[in-house]
């Protein structure tokens, strides 16, 4: 509807996922950014003060703050967007009933795409669509404080003013052993290991009364996620095969507020076992991926 591809700059090779995904950032200027165009090699300028961070997809992020894996979009129009725009659609393209003209996604950007960026901005956010067995899956979750605008097949989560905590809360949860394994019973499963949350499924997820944390609470999950969220994290699976430390210690803060009486060990074994059972059936996943495959 916006010509999203004209308007998506990546910031590295390895994001570039899908045959539409077209424009690199190359190199800082004073203005901005020299960007590349994958297909013709062609480099050209895009300033600066047009680009806001944005996420195109979960697989890219490597820990709970994205803020250094994020890449950009155009958040308002500039000088040279309209040959860009050229470059996606094409000059010489046939008019199409079923394809916008380069005046057509002109006047939306103009007229709409602003008010559409900030609408779609958040500093937390979710992946509506994963592949929870795959090699790139590495957070369900992510955060932000540089408010990027989130693109794609995503949930954008977003706490009562006064509240913001709650959203460093939530995306710990949702990246926790505790609710992967109430996603594998709650999720659509689509292709292979691909899972959708759908927006039904969402009432079904067991979410802990963040609002109810009292004010110590409160400051142990922020200390704990200022640690934690700069981690960089291998795949899901091996995060749960070998007794990751970061993820043994993510479950094991909410264990405690769960079962503060619960001893050490006990605690130790209910993670182990935690952990065997979402790898084996993520394992499970991925045979049948293979079997199929064959």
């Amino acid at each position: 509807y916006y010509c999203l591809e004209a308007l998506t700059f990546f910031t590295s090779e390895p994001h570039l996922q899908r045959k539409d995904d077209r424009f690199v950032l190359e190199q800082r200027t004073k203005t901005g950014w020299v960007a590349r165009d994958r297909r013709t090699g062609d480099t050209f300028d895009v300033p600066g003060y047009a680009l806001i961070p944005a996420c195109r997809r979960i697989i890219g992020v490597t820990r709970l703050d994205a803020s250094g894996d994020l890449d950009f979009v155009v958040n308002k129009w500039f000088g040279g967007l309209g040959n860009i725009i050229d470059r996606v659609v094409g000059e010489d393209s046939p008019p199409s009933a079923a394809a916008p003209s380069r005046e057509t996604f002109r006047r939306r950007i103009q007229d709409r795409w602003p008010a559409r960026v900030e609408k779609g901005r958040t500093r937390a956010w979710m992946a509506r669509k994963l592949d929870l067995a795959g090699p790139g899956t590495r957070v369900i979750a992510a955060y932000s404080d540089q408010y990027p605008m989130i693109l794609g097949n995503h949930w954008m989560l977003k706490a009562p003013d006064g509240s913001e905590w709650m959203e460093k809360a939530l995306v710990l949860w949702l990246n926790s052993t505790f609710f992967i394994a109430d996603l594998l019973s709650t999720r659509t499963q689509t292709a292979g290991s691909w899972s959708r949350i759908d927006k039904h499924r969402l009432h079904d997820i067991a979410v802990p009364r963040f609002d109810r944390w009292d004010t110590k609470d409160q400051a142990l999950l922020a200390t704990f996620f200022r640690k934690s969220s700069v981690v960089a994290l291998p795949d899901l699976r091996a995060q749960l095969a070998g007794g990751f430390e970061w993820r043994v210690k993510l479950d094991d803060f909410f264990l405690k507020r769960f079962h503060p009486k619960m001893p050490k060990a006990k605690r130790e074994e209910v993670i182990r076992d935690l952990h065997a059972g979402v790898l084996s059936f993520l394992g499970a996943m991925k045979r049948t991926i293979a079997s199929q495959d064959n």
